[in-house]
């Protein structure tokens, strides 16, 4: 195995082009060559932020294809002002360099009735194109790159990938920053990623959603040109201005919408007979706040043990802001005795130090283990299914409250991996912080058992005669209802 992109790289530095280390890597991988002497990858994605030098590579390849491999390749764009200046900047590159000027065929620079081309002497051509859904039919070419693929539309993709079919070894090349809820083509290129397809080459730089946003390691991280092409002083002031689009802009966290098919990650008539409008919690109350990542939403969850020993989780506030959580926090906590925990990853982490100064003890903050246990948990008492085939699926062993804030969190939700589980993703315009908060209060009921069980309460003091010194107070159980947890406070 060996690769073409060493000589595209040599062509390229010749031309005048200095080039990035990454930049390298991306074109060396892209162009390398299996043990048939065809191409590694049939597909090559690159997903990284603006400014950071994509379009360099892009470059580097267009001219490689023209005089290194022998192929014509065709570029596409979104928009037509990008189009016009890739095509500007090859042009002017090739004129800038004799060896390059002197394969290009008289006339060979086309500029008429919107079309731009470069044509060499031995008939190898490039065009430069704005993508319509017709834009690539009746012809064919070696390579078809994708600019601006967060935008490329199923039917624009239907129109030009027909025009690769004629040649013995296509290639073509999807080139973006990250996508919204309308970049269905290019979700659909990193579930592949993700999925471990054959034939992908893969470059995609973004952060984790547990990353802190503000953090000049992150920044690097998730720009390659930092901190040449992408600088920290402007890092910085885009993460003042941008608010939650910083995430998308600079980050490289994409929103990509669902595969076409895909279900709720609970299936919903699962979800369906957990609902119990009527469930009450007995037991101890484990109270957890989240919120949105831009902090324009925020969720309190309960949860606590029913009569019959089942898991009660309830959303019992989903509202605007965060600037409300703390004083009703601390409310719930004064009348219920609510044991409050938190994630520190959370958007809500900020919670903790003002809870401190209400007096309010923040119990637990949540591992990593315990953010992906929590989400298998969730998983596991509601859509268990029967071990033998066709038998019924026991009952679930959680119970909701139901609430369109909570359902529409779950059926919005998706799921990224965390170490060898998984856990929810939060993404784009989503609000999952109700589904985000209800597991994890349920979790904390579990972990609050745990604890429990290492450590149980002492037995009460008895005297030597036989008679106790101290007799317990009479015990009762304690309902949410008779506190009203729903509402207290609020």
């Amino acid at each position: 195995m060996y690769s073409e992109g060493f000589d595209a790289i040599e062509l390229a530095e010749s031309a005048g082009y200095v080039l990035d280390a990454w930049q390298k890597a991306f074109i060396v991988d892209g162009l390398g060559v299996g043990p048939e002497g065809r191409w590694s990858a049939s597909e090559v994605a690159q997903i990284v932020s603006r400014q950071n030098g994509k379009s360099h590579a892009i470059e580097v390849l267009i001219l490689a294809a023209l005089f290194l491999l022998d192929r014509d390749v065709i570029y596409t764009a979104h928009k037509d002002q990008t189009a016009k200046k890739l095509f500007n900047r090859v042009k002017a590159v090739i004129e800038s360099t004799p060896d390059l000027l002197a394969e290009l065929a008289p006339n060979g620079i086309r500029l008429a009735n919107g079309e731009r081309g470069l044509t060499l002497r031995s008939g190898r051509t490039a065009e430069f194109r704005t993508r319509t859904n017709q834009g690539g039919r009746g012809t064919s070419w070696g390579f078809l790159i994708l600019d601006e693929a967060q935008d490329l539309t199923a039917l624009q993709l239907q129109a030009l990938m027909p025009m690769l079919s004629a040649h013995p070894d296509p290639q073509q090349w999807f080139l973006a920053s990250a996508g919204g809820a309308h970049s269905v083509v290019l979700g659909n290129v990193v579930r592949d990623y993700e999925n471990g397809m054959k034939g992908l080459t893969y470059y995609g730089w973004h952060a984790n959603e547990d990353d802190d946003f503000g953090a000049p390691a992150v920044w690097e991280r998730t720009n390659p040109g930092y901190p040449d092409r992408v600088t920290p002083s402007w890092c910085a002031t885009e993460y003042r201005r941008l608010g939650a689009g910083f995430a998308m802009e600079r980050l490289g966290i994409g929103d990509y919408p669902r595969a076409a098919g895909e279900d709720w990650v609970i299936p919903k008539s699962k979800w369906d007979e957990a609902s119990d409008r009527a469930s009450q919690i007995v037991g101890p109350i484990v109270l957890v706040p989240d919120a949105k990542p831009d902090l324009e939403w925020s969720s309190l969850a309960v949860a606590g043990r029913r009569a019959d020993g089942r898991m009660h989780v309830e959303v019992i506030r989903h509202d605007r802001g965060v600037g409300w959580m703390a004083p009703a926090i601390q409310k719930q906590t004064l009348r219920n005795n609510v044991t409050v925990m938190i994630d520190p990853k959370s958007p809500a982490s900020f919670l903790v130090a003002d809870l401190v100064d209400l007096d309010v003890t923040v119990k637990h903050q949540f591992s990593v283990d315990d953010v992906r246990d929590a989400c298998s948990w969730l998983h596991r008492g509601i859509a268990t299914k029967a071990p033998v085939p066709g038998a019924d699926d026991p009952p679930p062993s959680i119970l909701h409250t139901g609430g369109a804030d909570l359902t529409a969190a779950l059926a919005s939700a998706s799921t990224r991996p965390l170490l060898d589980k998984w856990a929810w993703k939060r993404q784009g315009a989503a609000d999952i912080s109700p589904l985000v908060a209800a597991t994890q209060a349920g979790w904390g009921v579990v972990l609050l058992e745990r604890d429990l069980e290492k450590d149980p309460p002492p037995p009460p003091v008895r005297a030597t005669g036989g008679e106790s010194r101290r007799t317990p107070p009479e015990r009762r159980t304690r309902r949410t209802r008779d506190v009203d947890v729903a509402t207290a406070g609020f």
